[in-house]
Order: C-alpha cells, then sequence, then structure tokens
C-alpha cells in the first residue's frame, strides 16, 4: 500500500522533549503529520497562514499554535519568522508526578491557536528553556519540566480560547476515533471500550455537540476522508481499507 501521508520526527527517539528556536529558513512545507508528538508553535514575527487539517489560520505576531499528533498541517510563511518550538512525546508527560503540570498541558491541548496576555514573559521563557535545553537536556530534566509548567501557566493567560475543554468521557470517545490502532465502526464497539453504554455516550454527545454518537462517528470518518483524499495519494479502495470499511461500494454510498 501506498503511504498515506508525510509523516516529520524532528525528535530523536531516546528524547521526550525537544526545545528550539523556529527555523528562519522555513517558508513552505508539505501536508504532513508528526510522530506521536505534540507540537508547541510561538510566533514573535512571521506573517502567511497555517493550515491544520482543513483550517487555513492566518499566522500573526505573538500567537502560539498547537498542533496534535493525529493533526495534518503545513505552513505558508510569506516574510522572515521568529519564534520558538517545543516538541513534546507522552512519555514526558508519562514520567512526570506533577499533576498540575498535566493539567495545564491537557488544558492547552484543547487550543487551536491563542494569544496570550504577557508575550514578553513567555518570550522569556522560551528564551530561557532553548538555553537550559542546549545546555544539557537530559541533566536539566527537572529544570526543564519546572520552566514548561510555568510557560504553560503563562500561555493559558487569554481571553482567546478557541477550543473548550471536553467533558472527559466524549474526551476519550474523540481520542479512540483519533487513533489509528481502532478497528471499530460501530457506535456499540466504542461505548464497550470506554466502558460505557452507547446510551450514555450518546447523552455526552448531544450534550457537548447536539448531535448523536453516530453523527459525531459519521463527520469523524467524512472529515478524515476528505482529509485522505486531499493530502495523500490513496486511491478509494485504498481509503475504504484504511478507515475500516468492508469494500468500496459501502465507502462510496456512505461518502
Amino acid at each position: 500500500m501506498k503511504s498515506s501521508l508525510s509523516v516529520n520526527d524532528k525528535i530523536s527517539k531516546t528524547s521526550t522533549i525537544k526545545i528550539a528556536e523556529f527555523r528562519k529558513h522555513i517558508r513552505k512545507t508539505k501536508p504532513h503529520k508528526h510522530n506521536k508528538y505534540l507540537e508547541l508553535v510561538f510566533f514573535v514575527k512571521g506573517t502567511g497562514n497555517h493550515t491544520i487539517d482543513i483550517e487555513q489560520i492566518p499566522i500573526e505576531p505573538n500567537q502560539l499554535f498547537v498542533v496534535r499528533k493525529d493533526q495534518i498541517h503545513f505552513w505558508d510563511i510569506t516574510s522572515k519568522p521568529s519564534g520558538y518550538v517545543i516538541l513534546l512525546k507522552n512519555s514526558f508527560v508519562e514520567e512526570s508526578i506533577d499533576l498540575a503540570m498535566k493539567q495545564l498541558l491537557y488544558e492547552i491541548s484543547n487550543y487551536t491557536y491563542l494569544f496570550p496576555k504577557d508575550p514578553r514573559a513567555i518570550q522569556s521563557l522560551f528564551q530561557l528553556m532553548v538555553e537550559e535545553y542546549e545546555n544539557n537536556a537530559e541533566e536539566n530534566h527537572t529544570i526543564l519540566e519546572g520552566m514548561f509548567k510555568a510557560l504553560l501557566g503563562k500561555l493559558l493567560q487569554t481571553d482567546h480560547k478557541i477550543v473548550q475543554k471536553n467533558n472527559s468521557l466524549y474526551d476519550n470517545f474523540v481520542a479512540l476515533l483519533r487513533d489509528q490502532n481502532t478497528n471499530h465502526t460501530k457506535v456499540e464497539q466504542f461505548a464497550e471500550a470506554l466502558h460505557t453504554s452507547p446510551q450514555n455516550l450518546n447523552a455526552v454527545c448531544r450534550k457537548k455537540q447536539d448531535k448523536s454518537a453516530s453523527e459525531v462517528l459519521s463527520e469523524y470518518t467524512n472529515s478524515e476522508a476528505n482529509r485522505l483524499l486531499i493530502y495523500s495519494d490513496l486511491n478509494i479502495n485504498e481509503i475504504a481499507h484504511e478507515l475500516n470499511f468492508k469494500d468500496n461500494s459501502h465507502f462510496t454510498k456512505f461518502f
């Protein structure tokens, strides 16, 4: 089978976090996903557009973008950029015993982009983290974790919330939808995996999105099919297989 999409891996296998200045030569990139890490990008300066999935977002100074590992994104930058990038693996969070830091990270992962209230302090924190990371990231893990917690707290001081916090069951449902190892195709299967009933899952979805669980599932499948058609070189049969349809005709009827 052909490759679905380009998957970028800009962090070593042994590292759980990477902090660096945004590369000034970057202008345009191809649509890609990340290899199991979250990316935070803060622009001090820059213009152009950032496309996440199928949403095109203008780039502005003092703006933070949050790119989850399941999302497709690419840059179209029209001026010399300046800023910072943090790449974060799940293992960084799993190894931490700081519950407050984990909660802050959970909150920020529900954003698409935001404009922090105190960009000067945020720029200073990023620069300190870059210097600490470049000195010796492994030995300075505890210091980096403390700085990262402070950074998350400052970033979340904003009035520009893009995605509100999800109900935990709904959040887990969406995470399971995005899991590439999931072969579930029915609401009943998702409910069982989430240790709840289809009725309860429906109620949560209706409260959160005013849609049934089946409608949420259908919309996600439709969106994923669109992304694969737009960004990948897979044919219809391969996309149907990728989305767990039994055959091409079933997929064609659905789509």
